[in-house]
């Protein structure tokens, strides 16, 4: 499966000593986010690739199973978009991914937008076709 994608940059040499702002990358998504959920809805949550840290930051600090991120993703839409920034996976790799940020308060109960939840949640991700996996970077609370 592929997913249409922006013509990207070449990526930074290294991330860690750029700021917020030099990691990010044009003015619009990386991705189509329609063909993103379409791949969700097509492979499921198998399809999803977390690390520890995020998955314990989804379930201890906003109450989320895999499930509910899937049904998050699937509630976005382009207004929710905040930016689109290069970012490494965990795990020491120095492999640069283009990622889309976005975020909306989210009801989990209900799988409907909130838009008075205060904090909203903020989830980046990127989608590595080579692997045919949605890599998830940050799912969290924005409230920092």
């Amino acid at each position: 499966m592929s997913i249409t994608t922006i013509p990207l940059p070449e990526p930074p040499k290294d991330l860690h000593v750029l700021s917020d702002k030099e990691r990010k990358i044009g003015d619009g998504p990386v991705f189509v986010l329609a063909e993103i959920q379409n791949f969700l809805k097509e492979a499921g949550h198998e399809c999803l690739e977390l690390n520890v840290t995020v998955a314990q930051r989804m379930r201890n600090e906003m109450g989320w199973t895999v499930k509910d991120l899937c049904n998050f993703i699937m509630q976005l839409e382009r207004r929710h978009f905040l930016c689109s920034e290069w970012c490494y996976a965990s795990g020491g790799s120095n492999i640069a991914h283009a990622a889309d940020v976005y975020k909306m308060g989210f009801n989990r109960v209900h799988n409907v937008e909130w838009q008075h939840m205060d904090p909203k949640q903020y989830v980046k991700f990127s989608f590595a076709s080579r692997d045919g996996v949605l890599m998830i970077f940050s799912a969290h609370n924005d409230d920092y």
